[in-house]
């Protein structure tokens, strides 16, 4: 018996335990598939060995990993959170490629997954509008299967325009991201292509909802042998693609991928290895990329390397000089950190310095917002922020707006001398009413226009801010972000800004007093 006699010999046994195995899992296979390497190389099917990056090969390879599974994979979902330009419509177009393949290798799709004879198997491009999923289907999608000698046989029909149809019912087509599109489909494959860029308003996530339907959809026909597929750069980092991508981390049924584009094309790889890169954060990059950094790096992280930004356009952009603020000498003066629906005792060392002159700044809140509290004093030119606190409602507490006109007492009552206690425009009246009768001005002052924030920004950015660190009021001016140029708010249907906002009125009343005694003395306070 020659070699080649004992490698078919193997290959029949080996076919025969295939077919044997994936038969006892209810999947009849007409042919045995190949493996994804075999597929993608292959001058046999897509035959890409000369223009497939290696990192998408070795990205695929152990996506689909697991041959006792339809389609070869293990995962019911897998998330691809990627720079642009790393090659992510050739990614998702090669695994439409490849689970159409496993379709079509199964002798009767339909009666495997126990559909009536008639039915439609429909896998799914889903992109932020009709025009781009028609453009991935009919263009990416379309070229990889019409250039495959293997698809010749099973060519979908040229006469149809609206989707690509294949034999034994299936197709493959495009979808909006209207939440309502897919339902009536029977969805085996779902891609939503550029994920985290769907429409976000504050009560409405289409790519959640969108997520929600497909797999709904999948799920009800296919169980878990369906593959629905998110693939895009990320935008911030409460989008969408960043929740999954974190979601990943503790489901074992979830595939996840995050690549910077330097890590994906093979130049770079090259450049970085021959040392023409820069380091930022640790990380080489290729030195093509440093005019992007250089111009915009928070826009850069994000685009290029596949690190959201903490908002969609941060109006904080040199966070490094916000925590230059931070001052170690200065000390949070609660007993406890508990801040829900209540104060916080003061730890006893906490009073006023004689001669000292104090600023507060009130965020009301009630019982869905929390409440944002800050005092404040300036020292020449600086504003110090002697104290930040979060007053958060509880499933059933509101916050005690009284509460804080109490505090305010109690501060008073440790010597504590205001120079002024200002509230924004919400439910203030009655607290500002109470303070007035005991002598302590107070008055309304919004923080919604950008001057206020303009100004906190400035005197920040100039080191003229000290306050200790609170993780929580630095997670949330981190996500601060403009809106229309005109107003700072936390991201669309997420974030907080609470704390922020009594800080920033705090800094704010203090700055207009330094401006105001320069007028008048010439001098610092």
């Amino acid at each position: 018996m020659t070699t080649e006699d004992i490698l078919k010999t193997k290959e029949q046994r080996e076919n025969i335990a295939f077919f044997l195995r994936m038969s006892l899992r209810g999947f009849k296979y007409k042919e045995r598939p190949v493996g994804i390497r075999e597929f993608i190389l292959s001058p046999d099917f897509l035959n890409l060995k000369d223009t497939i990056r290696p990192k998408v090969l070795i990205d695929l390879e152990d996506l689909f990993d697991s041959p006792d599974n339809f389609g070869f994979c293990k995962y019911e979902e897998a998330v691809f959170d990627e720079g642009i330009g790393s090659g992510k419509t050739m990614k998702s177009a090669i695994i439409v490629a490849y689970l159409l393949y496993h379709l079509l290798c199964l002798k009767n799709p339909q009666k495997t997954f126990k559909m009536d004879s008639g039915s439609m198997i429909t896998i799914m491009n889903v992109s932020v509008n009709a025009i781009q999923a028609k453009k991935v289907v009919f263009g990416e999608i379309r070229s990889r299967i019409l250039n495959s000698p293997w698809f010749v046989t099973h060519m979908p029909d040229p006469n149809i325009r609206s989707e690509l149809r294949f034999d034994g019912n299936i197709c493959i087509l495009p979808g909006h991201s209207g939440t309502t599109f897919p339902l009536g489909y029977n969805l085996v494959v779902a891609i939503m292509d550029e994920a985290a860029f769907y429409t976000e308003t504050e009560t409405h996530d289409v790519a959640e909802d969108m997520f929600y339907t497909l797999k709904r959809r999948i799920i009800s026909r296919f169980g878990k042998h369906g593959l629905l597929v998110m693939i895009s750069s990320p935008r911030y980092i409460d989008d969408f693609i960043e929740k999954k991508s974190r979601e990943a981390d503790d489901d074992e049924d979830i595939f996840s991928r995050r690549h910077a584009i330097w890590e994906v094309l093979p130049d770079d790889i090259i450049a970085i290895e021959a040392g023409a890169c820069f380091e930022l954060d640790g990380i080489k990059i290729p030195n093509k990329y440093k005019k992007d950094f250089q111009k915009n790096p928070e826009k850069a992280w994000r685009d290029l390397g596949a690190r959201p930004s903490f908002a969609l356009e941060p109006y904080f952009k040199q966070l490094t000089l916000i925590d230059n603020c931070i001052d170690d000498t200065l000390t949070r003066p609660f007993v406890t950190d508990t801040s829900q629906a209540h104060i916080p005792r003061f730890e006893p060392w906490f009073k006023g310095v004689p001669g000292r002159k104090y600023y507060m700044h009130v965020d009301l809140g009630l019982t869905h917002d929390a409440a944002g509290v800050c005092l404040g004093h300036p020292e020449k030119n600086i504003a110090v922020i002697d104290f930040m606190l979060r007053i958060k409602p509880t499933t059933n507490i509101e916050v005690d707006i009284d509460s804080i006109v109490n505090m305010i007492f109690e501060l008073v009552a440790r010597g504590f001398k205001f120079k002024i206690v200002t509230y924004d425009q919400w439910n203030s009246a009655s607290s500002i009413q109470k303070l007035k009768k005991r002598n302590i001005k107070s008055e309304k002052c919004s923080v919604e226009s950008l001057e206020a924030y303009d100004t906190f920004k400035e005197y920040a950015y100039m080191n003229l801010v000290r306050f200790y660190r609170d993780e929580f009021f630095l997670n949330e001016i981190r996500r601060m972000e403009l809106i229309k140029g005109k107003r700072v708010d936390h991201p669309t249907g997420t974030g907080t800004k609470d704390l922020t906002d009594s800080v920033v009125g705090v800094v704010f009343n203090i700055v207009k007093d330094i401006i105001n005694r320069r007028v008048i003395t010439g001098k610092l306070l």
